[in-house]
């Protein structure tokens, strides 16, 4: 997930979490690249992107009121002039089910001036999340009944999630080249009740990163070349811990004992360089080329005892206790994502296009250390996909169409079971057909059918 390009996230640190701290509210599109795309972003491109374009300045105004059912109500303004730009939501919720709810606000500020012999834009972002989670409901069917569907068993459970980022961007001239740097700076915070688990303990999570992207581009007659270096360090934490005994059976008390389960630091260093070129063989046919070279270090620190004892020292009964902390160490991923792609422009309207690339996602922090009892620290590979993609792209004044079927091979994939172990080594296979078909009827109305079919093995 990025915004204006750059990633929300540490390479090692993403989560489906990540994906409430981004101010679509305020987009003016929403970019979505399909397949893997880490040639062009690196690790976490595996399946695909989406980039968030937030404006830089505008004279547009826009501001709204909504209300509805559950103790529902929404505010948003947006101003701007011509260099900047400045934007706030808050919304609260009071819930479909009882004692859930949540209230969030977003702040987005932009600015733009001419700086440095080039365009200097900078954006500061801004959330906060405070959430009353609801539990499962429970029987066949529940959900159908208007006697339990609003009911919530666990009360009792939060999120309170922050985070802020400041980045900006600069794109001028360097000698023969057009360059596009992005420095960037992120903070996040978090706390969980883990009501979903026996015991209820508290996560907390959060990170602070910075880093900077770079992006040098030429080009003369037939052919155009971009290249650039990408550099990211993060600091991050997690803690769990544990306030009462577990309920349930003597195994699941035993096991999973009150106190402290985790505490661990993460330090991170990632980079990159990468070298993209394009060449048109003729007016119609051109080919593509690509390859990223990313390393990703984290240097590992337990704030515990080692081992899965209580955080007393104490051993569980059963076998021992299910937290199972490594000592402090260092881990290495090394990656190459090639990309190779072509065009055909088979007449003016028809498009012919095919991509044979790579994508990687170095394995994530919480795999690597946040292990159960009867793990270790395993010799962790990145997880990567290979995938060959064949579309065909027809448009005209009132209609379009793009139709690309694919296949892909992933392995190294990390799975959770069904008794929450992390399996590595995973391998799978994927191929489908994909289509979107759009029609202009009138000066303010479309049609659009989009679908898919693929088969997952």
């Amino acid at each position: 997930v990025l915004e204006i390009g750059v990633p929300t996230r540490p390479a090692g640190f993403c989560n489906v979490n990540l994906m409430f701290e981004v101010p679509t509210e305020f987009a003016n599109r929403v970019e979505v690249s399909r397949g893997p795309c880490s040639a062009s972003y690196g690790s976490n491109g595996l399946h695909g992107t989406l980039n968030v374009l937030l404006p830089d300045a505008g004279e547009e105004q826009r501001y709204s009121l909504e209300l509805g059912a559950n103790d529902f109500w929404r505010v948003q303004a947006q101003a701007g002039g011509a260099s900047h730009h400045f934007g706030v939501v808050y919304v609260d919720d009071g819930g479909f089910r009882e004692e859930s709810g949540y209230r969030q606000g977003k702040l987005h500020v932009a600015t733009e001036v001419e700086a440095f012999g080039g365009a200097l834009s900078a954006w500061f972002v801004a959330t906060d999340l405070d959430q009353e989670t609801a539990g499962f409901i429970l029987g066949e069917d529940a959900y159908r009944d208007p006697g339990l569907n609003r009911q919530n068993l666990n009360p009792e459970a939060y999120r309170n999630a922050s985070s802020q980022r400041l980045a900006a961007r600069w794109r001028g001239q360097l000698g023969r080249f057009e360059a596009d740097i992005r420095p960037y700076l992120r903070h996040s915070d978090m706390a969980f009740l883990q009501h979903f688990l026996p015991g209820k303990p508290l996560e907390e999570n959060g990170h602070t990163s910075a880093g900077m992207l770079t992006m040098f581009s030429t080009g003369a007659g037939a052919w155009s070349a971009r290249f650039g270096f990408d550099l990211e360090w993060a600091d991050v934490f997690l803690r769990q811990t544990q306030f009462g005994p577990t309920e349930g059976s003597a195994f699941l008390q035993e096991t999973r004992p009150e106190g402290k389960h985790y505490d661990y630091d993460v330090t991170g260093l990632a980079m990159a360089s990468f070298v993209q070129a394009e060449y048109a063989v003729s007016d119609r046919v051109t080919i593509a080329a690509g390859l990223r070279a990313e390393h990703n270090r984290y240097d590992y620190a337990n704030n515990m005892l080692d081992g899965n004892t209580r955080d007393d020292g104490t051993p569980c009964g059963f076998g021992g206790c299910l937290y199972t902390r490594p000592a402090d160490r260092d881990d290495s991923f090394t990656d190459l994502a090639p990309k190779l792609g072509g065009r055909w422009q088979l007449a003016n309207d028809v498009l012919l296009y095919a991509n044979l690339v790579r994508g990687f996602r170095a394995p994530q922090m919480t795999e690597l250390y946040r292990l159960q009892s009867g793990q270790a620290v395993s010799d962790l590979e990145s997880e990567t996909a290979d995938s060959f993609e064949l579309g065909l792209r027809r448009s005209s004044e009132d209609w379009s169409i793009d139709v690309a079927a694919f296949a892909m091979r992933k392995k190294d994939s990390v799975y959770r079971d069904a008794n929450g172990f992390n399996v590595s080594g995973g391998r799978s296979r994927h191929e489908g057909v994909e289509f979107a078909w759009r029609r202009e009827l009138y000066s303010d109305w479309s049609l659009a059918i989009n679908g898919t079919y693929a088969r997952h093995v």
